[in-house]
């Protein structure tokens, strides 16, 4: 395996950044109009839904396979591939949608659409957070990490209440195309890094096939269960953070409408810029572990009082702390990954990592609204069952039992993390 002789500026770092910024907020238009639609067409939690899910089955198929080519090709080149051919499922979303017909009368093609992105965006994920290890030294880590988080809030942060504001002015075709546009610019980013950085991971011998890497990557993590056991752990946080992804979209557009709903997630999520660029200044040093820890702690209770509270402005507060506390969280998961891999194999982990991560997405998304549809809502409507007992607390109507199953997750993750505060193969994790 040939690594590069030294380490390039942080600047070549700055521009793959700067184009998965955009990125990320071209493909959170899409989102956001396409999920919006589909609720107010369907009243349907579930088939809200269907966009996250139709949008994480393919990533989950295709991310160890992906991991495995991010260590076996050049990372940029695959960046660069599956950034562009992922703007192929936008522009037939786009044709679908140009006559100006309702979301929901063309769902199948839809979804078909959003499957294809996925598939292309697949290799991004890994390819990007490994591009780290090829041009950052070990101590701008947690930096590099802090800096993606902010990237990742930019869906919550700026695509919202961008899409909002389009959607008072232009049909939701033209905000399609402004997605294809910022695919374009991260294109250009992206070829510029990769035109300055000449070398780049190499196979030893090119009769060894991806396959081999893929089980390569497979064979590593068994035989390091502590990683393992870190990556599921992880995965097990994402199920109770995936309800409230979903679940949060109904509750708010029942109680205030998409205007303000698009408005309170980007005040939310600038809790992730605000503690993201925090991390970027004054980086985490030490007891990574334990901040995992205390910041799930501190995110539990968010999320219950969220499900609990029937006030706009209060559950934007609270939303913005539980953004916040999540950076913590994410940026010291990604530095104990890092450093616990070695650099030859961490695409492969890295890939595998997406890979049984999303799948608790998948999970939690599935059954958030089957559950939401089918078993609590119908719980605290006017007159329902529970509605005057524990209506009291969380309201009846529209998404009230929804809140309650917010809560309930809310109370499963402070459960989740104090068991992990338990086991011994976590606390033993290496932390430099």
């Amino acid at each position: 395996m040939k690594t590069l002789n030294k380490q390039k500026p942080f600047y070549l770092f700055l521009i793959l950044w700067i184009g998965a910024l955009i990125n990320t907020i071209g493909s959170g238009l899409t989102t956001f109009v396409l999920t919006v639609s589909i609720y107010q067409e369907t009243h349907s939690t579930f088939l809200m839904s269907l966009v996250a899910i139709i949008g994480l089955f393919p990533r989950i198929i295709c991310s160890p396979l992906a991991g495995a080519l991010v260590d076996q090709y050049d990372r940029r080149l695959l960046l660069i591939l599956g950034d562009g051919f992922s703007g192929l499922g936008v522009i037939l979303i786009y044709f679908q949608l140009k006559s100006h017909s309702p979301v929901s009368q063309h769902l199948f093609l839809v979804l078909l659409g959003l499957t294809i992105s996925a598939i292309f965006s697949s290799m991004t994920v890994p390819a990007l957070k490994a591009s780290i290890s090829d041009i950052l030294t070990q101590d701008q880590y947690a930096q590099a990490a802090s800096m993606l988080q902010i990237n990742d809030s930019a869906t919550y942060l700026i695509s919202p209440i961008l899409a909002s504001f389009l959607l008072r002015y232009m049909p939701l075709t033209q905000i399609l195309l402004i997605d294809c546009l910022t695919i374009i610019v991260t294109l250009i980013c992206t070829y510029l890094v990769k035109v300055s950085i000449r070398s780049h991971h190499t196979i030893e011998t090119h009769s060894i096939n991806t396959w081999f890497y893929l089980k390569e990557g497979n064979r590593y993590l068994k035989n390091h269960p502590n990683v393992l056991l870190l990556i599921v752990y992880l995965s097990l946080i994402t199920f109770f953070i995936g309800f409230i992804q979903v679940l949060i979209t109904p509750v708010l557009i029942d109680m205030a409408g998409p205007q303000v709903y698009g408005t309170v997630l980007t005040i939310a999520a600038s809790g992730m810029l605000v503690f993201g660029i925090y991390i970027s200044i004054r980086p985490i040093q030490k007891h990574y572990l334990k901040i995992v820890f205390i910041s799930l702690i501190f995110a539990g209770p968010m999320i219950m009082l969220i499900g609990m509270i029937n006030h706009i402005v209060i559950i934007t507060c609270f939303a913005f702390l539980l953004f916040g506390s999540l950076v913590f969280t994410n940026v010291s998961l990604d530095y104990l990954i890092r450093v616990n891999v070695s650099n030859e194999y961490l695409g492969r982990v890295l890939g595998w990592a997406f890979n049984i991560s999303q799948f608790a997405y998948l999970l939690s998304y599935i059954s958030a609204g089957l559950l939401a549809d089918h078993y609590f809502n119908p719980l605290l409507v006017n007159n329902g069952p529970l509605a005057s007992s524990i209506g009291k607390i969380f309201g009846t109507g529209p998404s009230r039992g929804t809140a309650l199953l917010i809560s309930l997750a809310g109370i499963l993750l402070i459960l989740a993390t104090i068991i992990g505060t338990q086991n011994k193969r976590l606390t033993t994790l290496k932390e430099q």
